[in-house]
């Protein structure tokens, strides 16, 4: 458990920087913008590497039984999740319904998760995501986040569905090779 919390600690703490400008615009003015990323990345990606062991180390202590209908749920949520990561990075029409696609991709990603998973190690893991999510979007909107106010064209959407599917069976690809059951 303790790999657990120090790569939450690591992955989120990075991530909270950018949410507070003063640290983010100290750290920039010491360190200069291209250091800053990298070392931004290195301790994100080291954090995540932490909770992926932490994770893999715990305990699974049952909490509830997954009902059926969840495994029938959890797909279509999923697709839901990959296509608001696609378009969180490419041109679309979906910032003129949700200032934040791929905050939103994390909690639907989170909740399709713990839909499928009755542990206490899932329940910690996806609801960190979860948290850190819906705190990142209060505090984005408080810092005046956006809707996008002009129209694209309907072809990237098209095209941000077509990845966003691509990465979705990608992801049930790499959870088969992994041994992680899918739906």
């Amino acid at each position: 458990m303790i790999w657990f919390v120090c790569g939450v600690i690591l992955f989120f703490g990075a991530h909270m920087l950018p949410l507070v400008p003063v640290l983010r615009q100290g750290l920039v003015a010491q360190l200069g913008e291209l250091p800053y990323k990298g070392l931004f990345s290195i301790v994100a990606i080291a954090g995540l590497a932490l909770i992926v062991v932490g994770y893999g180390q715990m305990a699974v202590e049952t909490l509830w039984f997954v009902p059926i209908w969840a495994w029938t749920t959890n797909p279509p949520l999923m697709i839901v999740a990959a296509i608001l990561m696609v378009a969180a990075y490419m041109p679309g029409n979906v910032r003129r319904l949700t200032r934040h696609p791929m905050l939103w991709a994390v909690v639907i990603w989170g909740v399709a998760h713990l839909l499928v998973t009755g542990h206490l190690a899932a329940v910690l893991l996806f609801g960190v995501f979860i948290a850190y999510a819906a705190v990142a979007m209060v505090a984005l909107n408080v810092k005046g986040a956006k809707f996008q106010e002009d129209p694209r064209s309907w072809l990237w959407d098209g095209l941000n569905v077509a990845i966003g599917l691509v990465l979705y069976f990608l992801i049930v690809r790499i959870h088969a090779w992994a041994g992680v059951p899918v739906a």
